[in-house]
């Protein structure tokens, strides 16, 4: 009997040809996937370090005016070329990343518009000279005003257009805003406390903006929407990066810069949704950078003498104390352990103020701030804050009652009667209210034994 395939194993030859086929395409468009990825990444590069060029003044061809103008219309092609892929190839990935690249060369034609500005218009005494490369210089007024209109009405629509690709939904939003840091850039100051005010204003408006359009625009989640997002503060880095390089910096902006990284932290934070993981990372980075921002509020305290020497201690715990309580609310973890630790730095730092620094008003500022503590752990229901407001307190009382005594004598009649006085008053309110102050004694305790650690 000859031997025989059954039929439910036979393979056809045209589903085996079929399937190599399939195999050899797949193949082929994952390595023309894989290419196209490559030559973008060389693209973009190469995009970037001629922006740098231009930051830099790398080419010396003709002067500030034309090489501006060269840059200008290099962020327009770019607009250009992104509009076109997506309009008319339909490829979306070269789109994003032309129009990126075109957004991210905005702010670097504001600022060299700035240097140009300057160069004519400057309302701070500050350097007027320069480094080689940040010497943007215009032979008149006129002539910088004249680029800055024709540059915003060209630039303003590219703007647009970018955001809109990237983020349909918040286009016209994302678009003012970022205007808005870029007419910033040109604003002809330079001293640290004009740069700080700007700063300041800017990521409070940056901040509040972003935080009602998330709730409406699930879009500003994505990648391209981080990006937009991103693009806005980068403004502000510039701004930064200008006054740290080419002028003077001090311990208002360290303060101000280390509340700016605090602020996206936060923001980062609390857009990871679920990635508890990363969550948590920008959360310990919060805590560092809150540290920062105390110690830059101290020594601002101490060197513009705003108050007493005898507080700064307290500065510094009241402020950074009051991050970490801010963190505690938004953590995705258990608050209570930021609390604690609060609690702890808030309780040394009152000690050692109050025992460097005895007087009358460091121990009236322990009593108080003891009994806020209180207060706090009591809504809370957390046991730790709770006894350590209780020392708090107790050591600005205690320091307090010494103090009375020091100042008062009891060898004389008026003393003595008023201390008899007293302990009749005290004897007279165990009696009546003994048995109730001990029944509540005993609720109190086994309320807080219930509390959380």
């Amino acid at each position: 009997m000859p031997f025989t395939i059954p039929q439910s194993d036979q393979v056809p030859v045209q589903d085996i040809n079929q399937d190599s086929k399939r195999f050899n395409s797949t193949g082929s468009l994952l390595s023309y996937t894989g290419l196209s990825r490559l030559l973008r990444l060389i693209g973009a590069v190469i995009l970037i370090v001629t922006i740098y060029i231009f930051l830099f003044q790398g080419w010396h061809t003709g002067n500030d005016i034309e090489r501006y103008t060269i840059m200008l219309v290099q962020t327009l092609i770019l607009t250009f070329a992104g509009f076109a892929c997506n309009c008319w190839l339909n490829e979306n990935k070269s789109a994003r990343l032309f129009l990126g690249l075109a957004l991210f060369s905005v702010p670097v034609n504001f600022a060299i518009l700035g240097g140009l500005l300057y160069s004519q218009m400057q309302w701070d005494a500050s350097l007027s000279t320069y480094p080689d490369f940040a010497n943007w210089m215009s032979d008149s007024l006129q002539t910088v005003w004249v680029t800055i209109l024709a540059s915003s009405f060209l630039l303003a629509p590219a703007i647009f257009i970018e955001f809109r690709v990237l983020a349909r939904k918040s286009a016209i939003r994302l678009s003012l805003l970022l205007l808005f840091g870029c007419v910033a850039i040109l604003i002809p100051v330079r001293s640290v406390e004009s740069v700080s005010g700007i700063l300041i204003f800017l990521t409070i408006i940056i901040l509040q903006q972003l935080g009602m359009r998330l709730r409406y625009d699930t879009s500003l989640r994505t990648l391209e929407g981080r990006f937009a997002r991103a693009m806005l503060f980068f403004p502000l880095g510039i701004i930064i990066g200008r006054t740290a390089h080419l002028y003077t910096t001090d311990v208002l902006m360290f303060s101000v810069v280390s509340g700016l990284l605090y602020g996206i932290l936060r923001q980062v934070a609390m857009d990871q949704g679920h990635s508890i993981r990363l969550r948590t990372v920008m959360e310990y980075l919060g805590v560092c950078t809150a540290c920062c921002i105390a110690i830059g509020l101290t020594l601002l305290v101490n060197d513009y003498r705003y108050l007493s020497s005898d507080v700064l201690i307290l500065v510094f715990s009241v402020s950074f104390v009051s991050l970490l309580l801010e963190i505690s609310l938004r953590t995705c973890r258990n608050g209570a352990s930021y609390r604690r630790s609060a609690s702890v730095i808030l309780l040394i730092g009152i000690l050692i103020n109050l025992f460097f620094f005895s007087s009358v008003i460091t121990a009236s500022t322990s009593l108080i701030i003891g009994i806020l503590i209180l207060i706090y752990g009591y809504v809370v229901q957390q046991r730790i804050i709770f006894i350590f407001g209780l020392f708090a307190a107790l050591a600005g009382l205690v320091y307090q009652v010494s103090y009375i005594l020091k100042i008062f004598n009891f060898g004389s009649w008026v003393g003595l009667s008023l201390l008899g006085i007293s302990i009749i008053f005290v004897a007279s309110i165990l009696e009546r209210y003994g048995l109730l102050m001990h029944s509540q004694m005993i609720h109190w305790q086994r309320r807080f034994k219930s509390w959380e650690y």
